[in-house]
């Protein structure tokens, strides 16, 4: 570095100026003399990129822009700053860009600044890396008084079982049949043999 003229200084890490209360990270760089962050005319004021709402501190890019820009180059910082409230890779419908981190970070150097900020809205959802700042703890609800506990009802007392009917006992097996034997065929009736019919004898004295 030259031996004269320059100063080290410690300045915001996201906007460039002095640290205030509305910084989360810090870092030390080299400036001219004279235009370091605590110094009387700094190159970047003081909480230029903060904005305080609703008791805390959210970046608002619109707060970096001067007077002197253009009504054209304010709506795109609005239009960058309303798609950057839903996270990074969301596209232009005009020029075609989409919005990102810079190179090696991973947010975009706290909670962006609500659409209607007098109104206390939530931070974006996309800020969910790194060192939030703190949020007012809820006031504790009060809790309900403790209902009174039915009375036991009385048990009903026991009936007797019924005894145990007998089952059917097992149904007796029928007695196997006799096979009957074969009888014998009938025999043919014999056939009566033809009487032969009687030669008459000559009587006596015939002749």
């Amino acid at each position: 570095r030259p031996e004269r003229g320059v100063v080290e200084d410690t300045m915001d890490a996201w906007s460039g100026g002095q640290p205030g209360a509305w910084t989360r990270e810090t870092t030390r760089e080299w400036f001219i003399s004279g235009t370091e962050p605590s110094a009387r005319n700094p190159v970047d004021e003081p909480g230029l990129l903060y904005r305080q709402a609703c008791g805390r501190w959210y970046v608002d890019p619109m707060g970096v822009e001067n007077e002197r820009a253009t009504a054209q180059w304010r709506e795109d910082v609005r239009n960058w700053t309303a798609r950057a409230r839903r996270g990074t890779g969301i596209r232009h419908t005009t020029y075609e860009t989409t919005t990102a981190y810079l190179y090696f970070e991973n947010d975009w150097g706290g909670p962006l600044i609500p659409e209607e900020p007098e109104s206390c809205g939530l931070p974006t959802p996309s800020f969910s890396f790194g060192f939030p700042f703190p949020t007012d703890r809820p006031e504790p609800t009060d809790r309900p008084e403790p209902t009174d506990r039915p009375e036991p009802t009385d048990r009903p007392e026991p009936t007797d079982r019924p005894d145990p009917t007998d089952g059917p006992g097992p149904s007796p097996e029928p007695e196997p049949t006799r096979t009957p034997r074969p009888t014998r065929p009938p025999q043919p009736s014999p056939e009566p043999t033809p009487e032969l019919p009687v030669e008459p004898t000559p009587s006596e004295g015939t002749g």
